[in-house]
């Protein structure tokens, strides 16, 4: 049967928020420490790429077990087949043991020359047996390594899968640090706006 250890796949994104403990809240510690009118939306977007990542790995994982599953009942299923063909070559056998033992008395065969007739039945049903566990073996081996090949393709995907949200995730925060910017850079204007305004009005009140 088929053993290996699926303790160490990546089933879940782990660290963090959905796996994205990794990048900060703002670049640079953020922009939007003491200044006016800046909105950070970074933890939303953290959140959001992470919420995405994990319905992605869950519609993995679970196609992943279904076909590991379907891969692991075949197991079941050519031992059985095998262990049919092993009964029947043995019955086959019992079958020619009496088939033997009743020539060998309608003929008069002495001891000597029936028991080497014996002995090269059962040397006979032996090969057959080990050509049955020969075959027996190569299936479940190759068994084996089409649930190895499942495996591997299935931790690529999960790496590929969070790779490729991570990247996004890195642009949708770079975008958000640049949206502060000018978000910022607008209000900062503003308020110069303002202040340049009541500084008119204040000397305007004293001329």
């Amino acid at each position: 049967k088929n053993t290996l250890d699926y303790s160490g796949l990546p089933g879940t994104v782990s660290g963090g928020v959905g796996g994205y403990s990794g990048y900060g809240g703002t670049p640079s510690g953020g922009v939007s420490g003491g200044m006016p009118g800046a909105s950070d939306l970074s933890d939303v977007l953290r959140q959001m790429y992470a919420q995405n990542l994990e319905a992605q790995l869950a519609g993995l994982r679970s196609t992943y077990e279904q076909n590991r599953a379907d891969i692991q009942a075949q197991d079941d299923i050519i031992s059985r087949l095998y262990q049919e063909q092993r009964n029947q070559a043995a019955a086959q056998n019992d079958i020619q043991r009496m088939q033997l033992a009743e020539f060998g008395l309608g003929q008069g065969l002495n001891t000597g020359t029936a028991g080497q007739l014996a002995l090269a039945q059962s040397a006979a049903l032996q090969g057959g047996l080990a050509e049955i566990g020969g075959a027996e073996a190569q299936s479940l081996a190759e068994n084996a390594l089409l649930l190895q090949k499942l495996t591997s393709a299935y931790r690529g995907d999960m790496d590929q899968a969070a790779a490729q949200s991570g990247a996004q995730l890195a642009d949708a925060l770079y975008g958000e640090y640049v949206r502060q910017i000018g978000e910022q850079a607008d209000a900062r204007a503003a308020e110069l706006a303002q202040q340049n305004w009541l500084a008119q009005f204040d000397y305007q009140k004293q001329q």
